[in-house]
């Protein structure tokens, strides 16, 4: 375990032009290599001009990719240029013969849209539906017309004074049916599209009521569905004859290796392959690219000169999800502290003191416990709900009721101690910032500064707290006025008049902003006080109720309660880490390693956990 992200290591693979694709997939699906390519190494061309074929190639998918199977993960081989030709050959003698196909489903998926539409109009208007054979059959001076709207929009603008309109709504659309002179009702279907509707055609078939227009409707829809199944099936069949599934998968692979492989060095036959890896050594990436099948030789090897690696951070299991609040300002660079272990500890522990309830932490717990795989934020429900219930027992509450005694005190009965308690906190927890703030200036080699400058301002804040229990400490905090101010204009060399009178007003902003920001921690002993008072409000509402109500009153005030508590709590658990505790030492400048993505097609194998494992 450290406190400080660690250097990524540097790795070499060598292998050859027809093994490089197999190599890079399984390097990728590690999760744990950045490739970056060498200065000092002379680079040729890896892959041949592609870019004609892959632009041809994009421009078909953009049209036929809905129709393709799943693109097939091949290997490229050693002539590029050559297979992607041949794929390439495939896929037009598909398209030639699917096209037609292609066009015909698309003309009875749109036909089959319409009939919905359609038939939800007739349904809607039930009898009122004129005759809609009469509708279709009309003279040449007069029309019809059939337009979907969205709910409440109106086609009044577009009406003339000779149209005839009716009008049924549904919950997502409208539906207008306009009859009058033919000029007038195109207007209306063209006014329809600029009110994001459209008309919907009246078939020439459709019987002379609209109950039977309805079964028509339907047995017309189940032929279009049984058409476009049959459709699908040739396609199918379409892909099968031309190895459609392997030819987009080896463009796919191209495409993928002109955007991440295209800047490697190459020989005549062999490729160089650099880059970072968070893995500790050679052996578990040669593990992953022999499953993969990829002939190539791999090192972990000192960095090149100039060579600035990417930082991991490195956290036992138990501080890694912390390390989310860590990233929210950015990767802390190799000189500053990784404070996931301390975030680990302090976090459940304002969020549990804030939100005390043994019942609650508990139904919090199992959430996180359940669903904290599928998401980092719910996954900090599991210590959080913990220290809940711990202080839960601490505060004697349990789903509201002060079921048990007591450890410590009840909020209400004693709210000034609690307040000072979260104070108190608060100050260690600004302290121990001051403290990283410093050990960061040691690892810098800045420590001889900092204990010659900024000492002064720890010394202050420190003799201020301890001025409330002894008043002497006062002259203390004097004299770290003038340790501040001295050891700036000192440091200064010259103008160290005007260094010091900066230096004055830069440690009364800071003096400032760390009481202030001590000050913001009583809000964890407001809000532990606002939950107590919201669970007696809620176990009084329940007894005012009585009976069946009591308990109904008691499951909707808890619910309440973990919803609308537990985010606001998680929140300024946040706000407090970030705004008040990060900013004495953290400025997140670092930069984080970005592991290479693997082909779209590509299926990640079982593999060690590459990314956080032990230096």
């Amino acid at each position: 375990m450290t406190f400080r992200p660690l250097p990524a290591r540097w790795f070499e693979l060598v292998t050859t032009k027809a093994h490089v694709a197999a190599a890079l997939g399984a390097l990728a699906l590690t999760g744990a290599v950045e490739l970056e390519s060498r200065a000092d190494r002379d680079r040729s061309a890896f892959l041949p001009d592609l870019d004609k074929l892959l632009r041809a190639y994009r421009s078909v998918a953009r049209s036929c990719q809905a129709y393709w199977p799943a693109p097939r993960a091949v290997a490229h081989g050693d002539a590029p240029l050559a297979l992607l030709e041949a794929d390439w050959k495939r896929v037009a003698d598909w398209r030639a013969e699917a096209d037609p196909l292609i066009a015909r489903i698309e003309r009875l998926a749109q036909e089959r849209l319409d009939l919905d539409a359609l038939f939800d109009a007739l349904t809607r208007a039930g009898d009122e539906f004129p005759d809609p054979a009469r509708l279709v059959g009309a003279g040449p001076r007069l029309a019809a017309t059939l337009v979907q709207i969205p709910p409440r929009a109106s086609l009044s603008e577009a009406a003339g004074g000779a149209l005839l309109q009716m009008r049924w709504e549904g919950p997502r659309a409208a539906y207008v049916l306009a009859v009058g002179p033919p000029a007038e009702v195109r207007e209306i279907a063209i006014r329809a599209p600029s009110l994001k509707g459209r008309a919907i055609s009246l078939p020439d078939w459709l019987p002379a009521s609209a109950r039977e227009s309805r079964s028509a409707i339907l047995d017309r829809r189940d032929r279009c569905s049984s058409e476009i199944e049959t459709l699908d099936t040739e396609l199918a069949a379409l892909s099968d004859k031309y190895a459609i599934a392997e030819a987009i998968g080896r463009f796919a692979l191209f495409e993928w290796l002109q955007e991440h492989a295209g800047d490697l060095a190459s020989g005549a036959r062999l490729v160089f392959v650099t880059g970072w890896t968070s893995a500790e050594s050679d052996s578990v990436l040669e593990q992953e690219l022999e499953r993969r099948g990829a002939r190539c030789l791999v090192r972990l090897l000192p960095a090149p000169p100039g060579a600035v690696p990417p930082l991991l951070l490195k956290n036992p299991g138990w501080a890694k999800p912390f390390e989310l609040f860590t990233r929210m300002l950015g990767m802390p660079a190799r000189n500053e502290a990784d404070p996931s272990v301390v975030l680990a500890a302090v976090a459940p522990l304002l969020f549990g003191f804030m939100f005390g309830d043994v019942g609650q932490g508990f139904t919090l717990a199992l959430i996180g416990a359940f669903y904290g795989g599928s998401s980092p934020v719910l996954r900090l429900l599991l210590p959080g709900g913990v220290l809940a219930m711990v202080f839960g027992v601490l505060f004697g509450s349990v789903f509201c009721f002060e079921a048990i005694p007591p450890l410590w005190l009840r909020p209400l009965d004693q709210p000034v101690t609690l307040l000072v308690v979260a104070l108190a906190f608060g100050a260690a927890l600004l302290a121990l910032g001051l403290a990283i703030n410093a050990a960061q200036a040691r690892w810098r080699g800045a420590f001889s500064h900092w204990l010659a400058h900024e000492a002064g301002l720890a010394a202050a804040y420190l003799s201020v707290l301890a001025a409330f229990f002894w008043p002497p400490a006062l002259w203390t905090a004097l004299a770290g006025v003038l340790w501040f101010v001295v050891g700036a204009a000192a440091l200064a060399g010259s103008g160290r008049i005007m260094a010091g009178a900066q230096a004055l007003a830069e440690f009364v902003e800071k003096l400032a902003q760390l009481l202030i920001n001590t000050v913001s921690f009583a809000r964890v002993g407001a809000f532990a006080l606002a939950h107590a008072g919201l669970s007696t409000a809620v176990v009084s509402l329940a007894h005012t109720a009585g009976g069946a109500g009591f308990w109904l009153v008691m499951l909707a005030g808890n619910a309440l309660i973990l919803t609308l508590e537990g985010l606001v709590v998680g929140v300024q658990t946040t706000r407090l880490m970030l705004f008040e505790f990060f900013i004495r030492f953290l400025e997140g400048k670092g930069r984080a390693l970005t592991p290479l993505s693997p082909p779209l097609n590509w299926r990640p194998l079982p593999y060690p956990d590459l990314r956080f494992s032990e230096r």
